[in-house]
């Protein structure tokens, strides 16, 4: 029984198993590390200008390519202003300060942003044609 076992686990056939494992598994963990790719300031701008992010369900933002931000917060609507500085998305939002303003680094996959504040996420939506947005049906922006 033992000549058996020490045959079937030969040292070739777990080296296989491994090579084969790792073949495998570590192509995935490093597409999901890369899968979300940091967006410098000119791609931000292109991305947002025009366009909504949202979670579908408790906020969305709406980039007006004049720099004014819309919000949507648990159904009520907020101003603010938007801009890139420094490969940056900020924000200057009323509640929090009228001067100075809240800035966050950008990551993208697909259609997926995700605002982060080093490494937290902060916001994770994504954009969205303003038609396609339905949480800003029946609003007007100003």
């Amino acid at each position: 029984m033992r000549k058996k076992l020490t045959r079937f686990f030969s040292f070739r056939r777990v080296g296989l198993l491994l090579a084969a494992l790792g073949a495998t598994i570590l192509p995935c963990l490093a597409a999901e590390q890369a899968a979300f790719a940091p967006l410098n300031g000119a791609q931000i701008r292109s991305v947002l200008q025009g366009k909504v992010v949202s979670d579908d369900r408790h906020w969305a933002h709406h980039y007006l390519p004049d720099g004014r931000l819309v919000r949507l917060q648990n159904g009520r609507q907020k101003g603010g202003q938007w801009m890139v500085q420094r490969d940056e998305l900020c924000f200057v939002l009323p509640e929090v300060s009228s001067t100075e303003p809240v800035c966050f680094q950008v990551v993208r996959h697909g259609s997926e942003l995700q605002y982060l504040d080093g490494k937290q996420v902060v916001y994770k939506g994504f954009v969205r044609s303003r038609a396609a947005a339905r949480m800003f049906e029946g609003t007007t922006e100003r």
